[in-house]
């Protein structure tokens, strides 16, 4: 009796090796499957952060060259306004020259008022 009790014990500790054993397989295959998943995404996230930089990058050197074509327009610009200023003072006071000379002769009213139509 003592030998079929030795042999149903021998039995049981080997199934209960091998269902012990059948779990950590499924519970490793689990893990690496979640390893695995984790690995994926976090390749993905670095791609995508990547490609996000990279469009950073461009938007920020476009930027860049706006700001550059919009200072070079503001000092066009005020190149421009002086210049423009210089003529419009040189031109009103050749302007009130030939006024008071038309004005003088009494023509000059009529004259007036059609430069400024």
């Amino acid at each position: 009796m003592k030998i079929a009790t030795e042999t149903a014990y021998a039995h049981y500790r080997m199934c209960c090796f091998k269902i012990d054993f059948n779990c950590r397989q499924q519970e490793r295959e689990k893990y690496n499957k979640m390893v695995e998943k984790y690995e994926r995404d976090l390749s993905e996230t670095h791609a995508a952060l990547y490609e996000e930089g990279q469009s950073r990058n461009k938007l920020q050197m476009e930027l860049d060259a706006k700001d550059s074509e919009i200072e070079l327009l503001q000092q066009k610009l005020s190149t421009h306004s002086m210049d423009t200023a210089s003529v419009h003072s040189g031109s009103l006071e050749d302007s009130d020259l030939h006024n008071s000379s038309l004005s003088s002769t009494g023509e000059g009213d009529a004259l007036v008022w059609d430069e400024y139509l």
